[in-house]
């Protein structure tokens, strides 16, 4: 069994290489509005933690740290 607790962090640092040294957060909607579904150590580091509303996170850690939270697709590796 593996487990990566920050993998939605991980993939999407790597994707975007601009965002490696940066503050993240990752962002989900609810009933109660837009909040912080989870954040980088930056971010955390500025006072973001999950749960909180995305307003304020925004404030802490910058406006230009925030992604909305993306489901992750696995994809069958069966052989062609």
């Amino acid at each position: 069994c593996l487990w990566f607790p920050q993998w939605p962090l991980q993939r999407l640092r790597r994707e975007v290489p601009a965002l490696k040294s940066r503050p993240v957060v990752l962002s989900e909607g609810g009933p109660r509005g837009w909040r912080v579904w989870m954040c980088s150590t930056e971010a955390a580091a500025r006072g973001a933690k999950p749960g909180m509303p995305l307003a304020e996170a925004k404030s802490l850690a910058g406006e230009g740290s925030t992604r909305r939270r993306q489901p992750v697709c696995f994809h069958d590796a069966a052989p062609a």
